[in-house]
């Protein structure tokens, strides 16, 4: 399983989230509040898709479902340091669920 086109995907919308200047300082940013919101609903989705994979027994499909994280890491550029606590609770919600 490749997640190569969905992480390019990840990485082409980081842009959309934030905008550098000069130095690759960031100019302009999309509040913390929103992107923790897209982050929120997306692991509750994958969270969804692997408790339906896991109750079915599908080992391939969970694998895959999986490998969704790695196209989030790009989408946690704009957030600080202090919104890691949102994203941890967020985290800990999705690992109980499962």
């Amino acid at each position: 399983m490749d997640e190569t086109h969905s992480v390019s995907l990840a990485k082409s919308l980081v842009p959309c989230l934030m905008m550098r200047g000069a130095q690759l300082a960031i100019v302009r940013k999309l509040e913390s509040q929103h992107v923790i919101a897209i982050h929120t609903q997306l692991l509750g989705w994958v969270a969804k898709r692997l408790g339906a994979y896991e109750s079915n027994k599908h080992q391939k499909k969970k694998e895959a479902a999986v490998l969704f994280f790695k196209a989030l890491q790009p989408l946690l550029a704009p957030l600080e340091s202090r919104d890691a606590l949102a994203m941890y609770f967020s985290l800990r919600c999705v690992r109980d669920f499962c």
